[in-house]
């Protein structure tokens, strides 16, 4: 068990005291969700070279993933936003990648724990 806990990508323990269990296995699975709907904003406002729908929307993903204590995917997100703001398009498509790849660890981490509950 302390195995699976070395590298987890938040810290499930202060959610659930923040929180209560019940509520933050709810919470892991919404923050799953909305993330997923902010990173095709992140990729629509790419394609477009859009900086305000790209800005708006690695806010919004900084700010959920800071709220679930998701610190690597926070830290990704505000590169991506600063790139936007900047219009330093070159570093755009690495940071997206790089997001893309935590999101996936991250959802993947998730799905494991709420299928242990049987959720």
């Amino acid at each position: 068990m302390a195995e699976n806990e070395t590298k987890t990508p938040f810290n499930l323990n202060e959610l659930i005291d923040l929180y209560g269990e019940e509520t933050t296995f709810e919470l892991l699975q919404m923050s799953v969700d909305e993330a997923t709907g902010l990173l095709q904003q992140i990729h629509q406002g790419i394609d477009a070279r859009d900086a305000k729908m790209v800005m708006a929307a690695a806010h919004q993903l900084k700010g959920l993933a800071s709220t679930m204590t998701i610190n690597s995917l926070a830290k990704i997100s505000l590169e991506l936003e600063t790139a936007a703001r900047q219009e330093k398009w070159e570093n755009v498509p690495d940071a997206e990648q790089r997001l893309k790849t935590e999101f996936d660890a991250v959802a993947a981490h998730i799905a494991t724990l709420l299928s242990g509950r049987g959720s």
